[in-house]
């Protein structure tokens, strides 16, 4: 199962040290290109399972949402 998140979720989990919580619930966790450069402000690194998504115009919504 994949997940769309935005920054909150997943900054607490890594500064926590439990993104694992993440990976165990969702396999795949999909961010929006803003959201994914918020993370990588903050995080040199991020966890493979957090993928960007990019959106194909700014009124499109990811599935399931």
């Amino acid at each position: 199962m994949s997940v769309v998140s935005d920054t909150t979720a997943i900054t607490t989990l890594l500064k926590a040290e439990q993104h694992r919580l993440l990976q165990d619930l969702f396999a795949r966790v999909l961010v929006p290109k803003a959201v994914w450069d918020e993370l990588k402000e903050f995080h040199h690194e991020l966890p493979e399972f957090v993928e960007l998504h990019p959106l194909r115009t700014p009124t499109q919504r990811l599935t399931g949402t």
